[in-house]
C-alpha cells in the first residue's frame, strides 16, 4: 500500500483530518495510478465518512445554539414579567 494513502487512511480512521497537502498527495497518487482500486475506494470512503461526521457535528452545534437562544429568550421574558409585576406592586408614597 502506498505510504501516502496509508498515512492518510490511518489519520481518517482515528478521527483526524489529513491536511490539504496530504490530501493533495493522495489524489496525486490516485491520478498517477500508484494505488489499487481497493486503496482508492478505501481512501475516498474514509474521506467521505469524515466529511459526513464533521457535518453532523456542525448540525448538532447549530441545533444547540438555536435551543440556547430560545432558552435565553424565555428567561428574558420571565425576568421582564417579574420586574414589571414588581413595579406594579410598588405603592406611591
Amino acid at each position: 500500500m502506498s505510504d501516502v494513502i496509508k498515512t492518510a487512511l490511518t489519520a481518517l480512521i482515528y478521527g483526524a483530518r489529513p491536511g490539504p497537502a496530504a490530501i493533495r498527495d493522495c489524489f496525486n497518487e490516485i491520478m498517477d495510478g500508484a494505488v489499487s482500486d481497493a486503496q482508492m475506494g478505501a481512501f475516498l470512503t474514509a474521506l467521505q465518512i469524515g466529511l459526513n461526521h464533521q457535518r453532523e457535528i456542525a448540525n448538532m452545534c447549530h441545533r444547540l445554539e438555536m435551543i440556547m437562544h430560545k432558552c435565553l429568550q424565555l428567561i428574558f421574558l420571565k425576568v421582564l414579567t417579574l420586574v414589571f409585576a414588581g413595579v406594579s406592586q410598588v405603592k406611591d408614597p
